[in-house]
């Protein structure tokens, strides 16, 4: 194999990415060698994973073989961050078999070792590519063959507890506290349980402790755990942390707090909880600012780790809870997430996990409050669509073939300045069989002043449309 001066000077990997892409073009394949690392992935759309240098070669001749490609690609985005390059484009190329200059949406994300790609993974449209060309079956049937052959279906493993799962329990329990679900809060219990919430009557069973939960949640609107620090040792888990608490008469008061957890397998034997909750239910009970854990020397205040918040908008787990309408109350309290938080304490890609719900959820009204007036939203080669309007149409017909089945399997997740990307597997039930299907998509969303002003999606929808011969992919059929 020939060496590769460039990767030996100090250059961005953006620009290795863009001379590696120039390579192929070229069909220099001994130069395109040198970019990668021995045991290369590289996977297309929902087609098998192809493992090492030749598979990758043997792939892009065979695209080359059905297209040439025209260079250069008109490039919507290119971001770099430590060890990715992710690309937005559009991929230009003259159809072989009649011609025809065709072009598709496409995202790049590619993940480095050193200075050599040692991922890549390719989301693209490629419906003009083979779907409107006709001319020949047989070699629309190879070409299906090479990347509509296998998609990877998510199953959920079961495994011994591991380092941090005790942790994550702990984590799953403050979210049905927060949700008011008080059912799912007592499956967190053995059945022989012991539960103390300060001074109050312990109790020694699943419907005692649901029963003190029920008579907590009635008389607050919402509750938030601000954590400071946890520890897990052993079978013991420590919390530190604030709660903060809204009463039925719209105040707030946050106060200083800490857990103690012990777990018997996957289930918690004991939680202690060491607090003074009576200021909620009186008043006029003076509770200083600085009584906080995250109060230290000299009176200055550590900035809160937002711990919760990012639970509910990032783990697996929490996000099927969401698609279930079991929010937190803490973000549904004023029916407005953006109003209800202060602008620095929401992320971009809280957001869009609280858009999505909506969407999911069909409250179209709630939907809108999150774009801006003239949103453009384009899935795949479709046409452009603009406002929000539009967008709930289109999903409200994606639904009516198949619903979601959340969690989605994500890859990779980046929040930048202004933009949020997401590399996902999506998993969703056909209505017309139950078939689950699953099918690999890169999201890119792109914020004003917090409003969503462009929402590309970069989806394989193959399993969705293609094996219904009724419909074929694209706005043009959807409307």
């Amino acid at each position: 194999m020939s060496s590769n001066s460039l990767l030996t000077k100090s250059v961005s990997k953006t620009d290795i990415v863009i001379e590696m892409e120039t390579a192929a073009g070229k069909g220099d394949w001994e130069y395109l060698k040198t970019f990668f690392t021995d045991g290369i992935l590289y996977k297309v759309g929902a087609s098998k994973e192809m493992r090492g240098i030749q598979d990758l070669i043997d792939y892009v001749s065979w695209l080359f073989s059905n297209a040439i490609p025209r260079i250069p690609f008109y490039f919507r985005g290119v971001w770099e961050m430590e060890d990715t390059v992710i690309i937005e484009m559009d991929a230009t190329f003259t159809r072989s078999s009649d011609g025809k200059p065709i072009s598709f949406p496409c995202v790049d994300i590619l993940r480095f070792e050193g200075n050599k790609i040692r991922e890549w993974r390719v989301y693209p449209d490629q419906t003009e590519l083979w779907l409107t060309d006709k001319i020949q079956q047989d070699s629309q049937k190879v070409l299906l063959a090479k990347v509509l052959n296998s998609t990877t279906k998510w199953l959920p493993s079961k495994s011994e507890r591991m380092p941090g799962m005790a942790i994550d329990l702990v984590k799953q329990l403050f979210s049905r506290g927060e949700s008011f679900d008080s059912q799912g809060f007592t499956n967190f219990f053995t059945d022989t349980p012991f539960y103390q919430f300060g001074n109050f009557e312990v109790c020694f069973d699943k419907a005692a402790i649901q029963k003190s939960l029920e008579n907590l949640f009635s008389k607050i609107s919402a509750v938030y755990h601000e954590i400071k620090k946890m520890w897990e040792i052993g079978n013991t888990v420590f919390v530190e942390m604030d709660v903060t608490y809204w009463r039925k008469d719209g105040s707030v008061i946050s106060l200083p707090c800490c857990d103690i957890f012990r777990l018997e397998g996957d289930k918690f034997s004991e939680l202690r909880i060491f607090m003074d909750v009576n200021p909620v239910f009186d008043s006029n009970i003076s509770v200083p600012d600085t009584a906080s854990v995250l109060t230290v020397s000299g009176g200055e205040r550590l900035t809160p780790s937002n711990i919760m918040k990012q639970f509910f908008s990032e783990h697996p787990e929490s996000k099927k809870r969401l698609v279930m309408g079991l929010a937190p109350k803490w973000a549904t309290y004023s029916n407005s997430f953006l109003k209800f938080q202060s602008a620095a304490s929401v992320s971009q890609l809280e957001l869009v996990m609280e858009m999505e719900k909506a969407a999911v959820n069909k409250d179209w009204e709630y939907f809108k409050t999150f774009f801006t007036n003239d949103v453009l939203f384009k899935v795949g080669a479709s046409q452009d669509i603009r406002g929000y309007q539009g967008i709930a149409d289109y999903l409200s017909w994606l639904y009516s073939l198949a619903y979601p089945q959340l969690p989605f399997e994500f890859r990779g997740t980046w929040e930048l300045e202004g933009v949020v990307i997401r590399e996902m597997d999506a998993k969703l039930i056909r209505h017309k069989d139950g078939k689950p299907i699953s099918f690999p998509t890169t999201d890119i969303l792109q914020f004003e002043d917090n409003m969503i002003r462009e929402w590309r999606i970069y989806p394989d929808h193959s399993e969705l449309w293609l094996t219904e011969k009724v419909k074929k992919h694209g706005s043009k059929t959807y409307q």
